[in-house]
């Protein structure tokens, strides 16, 4: 007489499957030793060690609320309350004033988490971050992410001065030549070259966030690509 398997033996294979599938699951955000690199969507990031002198424009999002409670990479639960944020490459804990570069409102917060992973994206705050920055209308926002320094300091200290971008050429040449309409006109353009052999036409230091504003708003009836940043 023939004896039937055990019921548990015919379900093995559907077993293993199932935990096969389990395993490959793929995450969001990675959950591994902070500095081991690691890869999301056939990117390859590798965490910095030291966050000193870190300086870096690019643009912000925040998380959606759908995040609240959910486990970050560096084993946190998230808190839409906090002020905190996901940043690819630098150390968990890690301290970075972030300004928007549309209003020039800064807040300090705290790296918890890894993201975001997509392109032209810096980094992702929390809705309390955002909320500083005046974000939340918009969903994004052209910012400047700086390392803060970790003693006690106020928003003031933080971001002391600030310039205003009224225009990037390749050609030196074309910036003299809106600097000169810009002295004409009773400002003081500098010149500044950066490392893409851009020339870049910007007016400052500016003593505080309200001249600033109001320097802005008068140079964009002039070239429309103005813009606030931090020095």
């Amino acid at each position: 007489m023939q004896r039937s398997l055990p019921l548990t033996f015919l379900l093995l294979p559907l077993l293993l499957t199932a935990l096969l599938l389990t395993g490959c699951g793929s995450k969001s955000r990675p959950h591994r030793g902070q500095f081991d690199p690691y890869t999301v969507n056939g990117i390859t990031y590798y965490p910095l060690k030291d966050a000193r002198g870190y300086r870096a424009q690019g643009t912000a999002s925040y998380y959606a609320e759908a995040f609240q409670g959910r486990k970050t990479a560096s084993g946190e639960r998230y808190n839409q309350k906090e002020l905190t944020c996901a940043h690819t490459t630098l150390p968990f804990a890690t301290k970075v004033r972030v300004t928007n570069l549309h209003n020039g409102r800064s807040v300090l917060v705290r790296v918890n988490d890894r993201g975001p992973f997509k392109k032209g994206r810096i980094v992702d705050l929390s809705k309390a971050a955002a909320r500083e920055l005046k974000m939340l209308d918009r969903g994004t926002a052209r910012v400047l992410v700086e390392y803060a320094d970790e003693s006690p300091q106020s928003p003031a200290e933080a971001t002391s001065t600030f310039a205003i971008q009224v225009g990037a050429f390749a050609e030196k040449k074309n910036a003299e030549r809106l600097a000169q309409k810009l002295r004409q006109m009773g400002y003081r353009p500098n010149l500044v070259p950066n490392k893409g052999s851009l020339w870049h036409v910007q007016i400052g230091p500016l003593a505080n966030l309200q001249e600033a504003e109001i320097t802005l708003a008068l140079l964009k009836m002039i070239a429309g690509q103005a813009y606030l940043i931090s020095q």
